[in-house]
């Protein structure tokens, strides 16, 4: 059984007004693209390099892993593309179709050389939660658009987590894939991040079971230095992405507002509320 987690980050004011700032210059160069004479393929191109630029910048910069597998993926869908467009002589917007729909084909290929036979999937899917509901949708389109055969069972996140609990097979009731969340405050800390442990029986849902995880994991609570905790970080992501423990599946920013005029001492942190130091004006 696999669990996906969603990570929240903290964002200051200043780095969200900067971000406002780029948006609207893109936003802004965007909208005079038709005005310039640009062929139109080559902004395309642009955004989608631009997409796996940002996707390269979460995995390597925030998370510190090197993953070979966006490559991969734009690599095959771009190869498919080329392909059709070279020698079968197809237009460039079919040949985009073709080159999305050989990307998907690429992943259920990776699928059935790991073993995978066409089984039915069993999808959890919350009909009734602000973030986790769309997640799954879109986790359940991917699925479908590869090729896998994805049981979904809709129900409201009360169910979802009473559900979980069960270690049958998903046609007793138990399950393979839900979509849960996870703040940044607390996965930021392997000892605190609960959905990276491999406890076995003892563990979360899911149950992942490697005893070296949990070694590492504490280790990094008893280590002397920072550069030790960085050591047993980095190898404590490598093995638990060769074991798949969790797949991180997205992140978001939650916005925090309040009266400036009217109170003071909030702590801009989105991952844990700060209840104390705020002072009414």
């Amino acid at each position: 059984m696999t669990v996906l987690t969603d990570d929240t980050l903290p964002a200051g004011p200043r780095s969200i007004r900067d971000e406002m700032i780029v948006f609207a210059i893109m936003a802004a160069l965007l909208a005079a693209v038709p005005l310039t004479g640009i062929y139109p393929f080559f902004v395309m191109q642009a955004l989608c390099f631009a997409l796996l630029a940002c996707a390269f910048n979460l995995l390597i910069g925030y998370g510190g892993l090197l993953s070979f597998g966006h490559a991969m993926f734009l690599g095959s869908a771009g190869y498919f593309t080329a392909h059709a467009l070279k020698v079968w002589g197809v237009s460039p917007e079919l040949g985009i179709l073709i080159g999305r729909r050989g990307q998907t084909l690429d992943a259920l290929q990776l699928m059935k050389e790991a073993g995978y036979k066409g089984e039915p999937i069993t999808v959890l899917a919350a009909t009734d939660h602000n973030t986790i509901t769309p997640a799954t949708q879109v986790l359940i389109q991917a699925m479908r658009e590869a090729g896998i055969n994805v049981d979904v069972q809709s129900m409201d996140w009360g169910s979802v987590v009473t559900r979980r609990a069960s270690k049958n097979p998903p046609a007793q009731g138990g399950w393979n894939i839900f979509v849960t969340t996870s703040g940044g405050v607390g996965s930021a800390n392997p000892v605190l991040h609960t959905w990276i442990g491999a406890a076995c029986d003892k563990g979360l849902f899911g149950w992942p079971c490697d005893p070296e995880v949990e070694k590492l994991r504490n280790a990094f609570g008893m280590a002397a230095s920072e550069d030790e905790r960085k050591k047993i970080a980095k190898d404590l992501q490598t093995r638990a992405m060769d074991d798949v423990v969790f797949l991180p599946f997205g992140q978001w920013d939650i916005p925090l507002a309040y009266r400036a005029d009217r109170i003071s001492g909030i702590v801009p942190n989105t991952g844990l509320a700060v209840l104390w130091g705020i002072v009414k004006k």
